[in-house]
C-alpha cells in the first residue's frame, strides 16, 4: 500500500511538473484501490471545486463542511474513487472528480493520454493511468464562483404575499449573485413549435413561439384553498389557474383517470436531508423532478449526478432565486436578467452532466404572463403543484406525523406534490407516505415530461 501511495504522490508532482512545461516526464495518477496515508504536514496541495467533506467515502455520508470552490485541501488517501483530505484541520472524504491541480482535474490526469490528448499537444503533457470513475464521464469544469454556504440550520422567511400562505414557497434568496457571467449565443436555425429550444448543444435559443410585446409582468402569485376541492379531491384553484393561464402550458396537475401522484422537490440548498430522501425514494421505488438552483448545483453535484443516475427528473429553479419572485426581479433589472438566469444554470448543467433540462419552477411560484411565455419560448414547461405545506422553515418544522398526515389527506388522481428537500419532518414521513398512498390504492408516476412538454 505505501508503495502505492507513493506512486501517487509522485503522479501528482510529475503532473504537476508536466503542467509547467517538464514535457518530457510522463506522468501517472491512479484513481483506484487503496493507498496508505501520508503526514497532512507532507501532503500534496490540491484544489477542490466546491463540494462537502463527508464523514465516510459515500455521498449518503454525513457531510462535516462545505469546501468552497477554490479552496486548498491536503491529499492523504485514496480510496477507490474517493479521496481522504484535510481541509482546515478536519479530516474527511471527497469525490476524486472534484480535485484540481493547476487548473485541471485529478481524473482528467489519470486518462490515457490517446483519449485526452489535444491537437498538436504530446502525450507527455498529459496524464495517463487507471481509468477515471462513473462520475468523471459526465464531468465537466465547474464554475469557479460559489457562494457561501448557507447555514445547514438556517430557515426561509415568512413569505409577503397574503394569497395562499400554505401554498408559497420559500423566499429565501438562494445565492447573492450567482451569475459569473452572461452569454446570449445566436445559432442560425431556430427549433419549431413542439420542439426543444436547446439545439443540443446546451445553449437556449427562443423560439419566437409567443410574441412578448405587451404581455403583462404583473405578479400572479400561485397558491390554492386546500379545502375547496373538486369532485376528485383536487383543489378547485388548480382548474382556475389552468383556465386562465393554459395557453403558456404550466402544470398544476397531471390530467389523468388513473389513482397517481407525482412527486417534486424544490432544493434550493442542501440541508443534510437528500441523501436520505434518495435513499427512501430509491427503496420504495419511486421517481421525483428535483428543482434545483445554482447554489445546489455548486455546492452538491455529486448529488445531482446521483438524482440523474437513480432516475429523477432535474428541473431548473434558476440561478439567483430572488426573494419577492422573478416579476419583481424582472422589473427592476429587465427580462434579459430572467433569460441570463435561466439560461446559465440550463448550460452548467448541460455542460457537466450532459443532461438537458425541460421542466422549470418559479422561486416562490411567483410568475407573470410574460415570464410564462418567455419559458415557453426557451423551451421549458412551467411546473407549480397541487398540494404544498409550510415546510420550508427549517426551525419550525411540523411533525412529522403532520406532515404525513395533510399528505395523505390530499391525495387525488393527477395531484402534484410539492415538498422541500430543506424539511426534517417531510424526510421523515416520506416513506409512510408513499406506503399510506399505495395501501390506498395510489402509485407514484413517473413525471410525464414529454406529454407536458409537447402541449
Amino acid at each position: 500500500m505505501k508503495k502505492l501511495f507513493a506512486c501517487l504522490l509522485a503522479g501528482i508532482m510529475l503532473f504537476a511538473a508536466s503542467c509547467a512545461g517538464n514535457a518530457g516526464k510522463e506522468t501517472t495518477v491512479p484513481v483506484s484501490g487503496e493507498a496508505s496515508e501520508t503526514d497532512p504536514a507532507n501532503a500534496p496541495v490540491l484544489t477542490a471545486t466546491g463540494v462537502h467533506l463527508r464523514k465516510s467515502a459515500s455521498i449518503a455520508a454525513l457531510s462535516l463542511t462545505q469546501i468552497p470552490a477554490g479552496k486548498e485541501v491536503k491529499l492523504l488517501s485514496v480510496e477507490g474513487d474517493w479521496a481522504k483530505v484535510s481541509y482546515n484541520d478536519t479530516e474527511g472524504y471527497v469525490l476524486l472528480e472534484y480535485l484540481e491541480q493547476n487548473g485541471k482535474r485529478v481524473t482528467e490526469a489519470a486518462k490515457d493520454p490517446k483519449e485526452s490528448e489535444a491537437p498538436g499537444t504530446s502525450p507527455a503533457e498529459n496524464a495517463s493511468g487507471s481509468e477515471a470513475s462513473e462520475t468523471a464521464e459526465t464531468s465537466a469544469s465547474s464554475e469557479a464562483s460559489s457562494a457561501d454556504a448557507q447555514s445547514e440550520t438556517s430557515g426561509g422567511t415568512e413569505p409577503s404575499s397574503e394569497t395562499a400562505p400554505s401554498g408559497q414557497e420559500d423566499t429565501s434568496e438562494a445565492q447573492t449573485d450567482p451569475v459569473a457571467e452572461s452569454t446570449d449565443p445566436q445559432p442560425e436555425t431556430q427549433p419549431s413549435e413542439g420542439q426543444s429550444s436547446d439545439p443540443g448543444n446546451g445553449v437556449l435559443v427562443d423560439n419566437g413561439l409567443f410574441d412578448l410585446a405587451g404581455l403583462p409582468n404583473n405578479s400572479v402569485p400561485y397558491g390554492n384553498d386546500w379545502d375547496d376541492k373538486d369532485p376528485v379531491g383536487l383543489p378547485n384553484g388548480v382548474h382556475y389557474y389552468d383556465n386562465v393561464y393554459g395557453k403558456y402550458h404550466p402544470v398544476y396537475y397531471i390530467k389523468t383517470d388513473q389513482k397517481l401522484l407525482y412527486l417534486t422537490m424544490d432544493e434550493g440548498y442542501e440541508a443534510g436531508y437528500t441523501p436520505t430522501i434518495l435513499d427512501t425514494l430509491r427503496d420504495k421505488g419511486v421517481h421525483a423532478v428535483f428543482f434545483i438552483t445554482k447554489q445546489f448545483y455548486d455546492s452538491d453535484p455529486e448529488l445531482v449526478q446521483r438524482m440523474i443516475n437513480e432516475g429523477h427528473v432535474i428541473g431548473n429553479h434558476t440561478c439567483r432565486h430572488p426573494s419577492g419572485g422573478y416579476p419583481r426581479y424582472v422589473d427592476e433589472h429587465g427580462l434579459d436578467s430572467f433569460t441570463e438566469d435561466v439560461s446559465t444554470l440550463h448550460k452548467l448543467v448541460y455542460d457537466r452532466f450532459g443532461y438537458t433540462m425541460r421542466l422549470f419552477r418559479f422561486p416562490e411560484g411567483e410568475a407573470s404572463e410574460l415570464l410564462m411565455a418567455k419559458l415557453n419560448n426557451l423551451g421549458y414547461t412551467s411546473v407549480f403543484w397541487s398540494y404544498a405545506h409550510r415546510d420550508y422553515i427549517t426551525d419550525d418544522q411540523p411533525d412529522p406525523q403532520v406532515t404525513l398526515e395533510r399528505c395523505v389527506s390530499h391525495m387525488a388522481p393527477g395531484a402534484v406534490y410539492l415538498l422541500h428537500a430543506v424539511s426534517s419532518s417531510n424526510t421523515a414521513a416520506l416513506g409512510d407516505f408513499i406506503d399510506q398512498a399505495r395501501a390506498a390504492g395510489y402509485e407514484f408516476g413517473d413525471f410525464p415530461v414529454d406529454q407536458v412538454s409537447a402541449r
